[in-house]
C-alpha cells in the first residue's frame, strides 16, 4: 500500500520571510532575506574615478545588470556591445519597464504622466 500524507496539522501556521513585517537593522526582513549574501555599491558614473572603478569591477564580475532608461548606459560609456567585446565572459543584462524601442518608451512615459 502506498504511503499517504497525513492530513493532521501541528496547529502551527507556517510563516515565510515574505509575510513577516519585522525590521532588521532598519531594513524589512523580506528585503534582508532576499538579498542575503549580496553586495551593492553606489557609483556616480559622471565621475571619471567611479567610471574607472566600474571598469575594474567589470573585469572581475560574472554578471552586469543595469536598469537605466534605454540608451543611458551607452551615453555613460558602457554600451552593452562594448562590454561584451571587452569582457567576453561577462553576462550582460538590461532591464527596462518600457522596452528598448524609443517609440514604446515614449508612449509608455506619456501614459504614466
Amino acid at each position: 500500500m502506498p504511503a499517504r500524507a497525513s492530513s493532521r496539522s501541528s496547529g502551527r501556521k507556517a510563516i515565510s520571510p515574505a509575510t513577516t513585517t519585522t525590521c532588521v537593522h532598519g531594513e524589512s526582513a523580506n528585503f534582508v532575506w532576499l538579498n542575503r549574501g549580496k553586495q551593492s555599491v553606489v557609483l556616480d558614473l559622471g565621475s571619471a574615478g567611479d567610471k574607472a572603478l566600474l571598469e575594474a569591477m567589470l573585469a572581475k564580475a560574472d554578471v552586469f545588470v543595469q536598469n537605466l532608461k534605454p540608451g543611458a548606459i551607452a551615453k555613460l560609456g558602457f554600451a552593452m556591445a562594448r562590454l561584451r567585446k571587452d569582457y567576453p565572459r561577462l553576462i550582460c543584462c538590461s532591464i527596462s519597464g518600457y522596452g528598448e524601442s524609443r517609440a514604446v518608451c515614449a508612449a509608455q512615459s506619456l501614459r504614466s504622466s
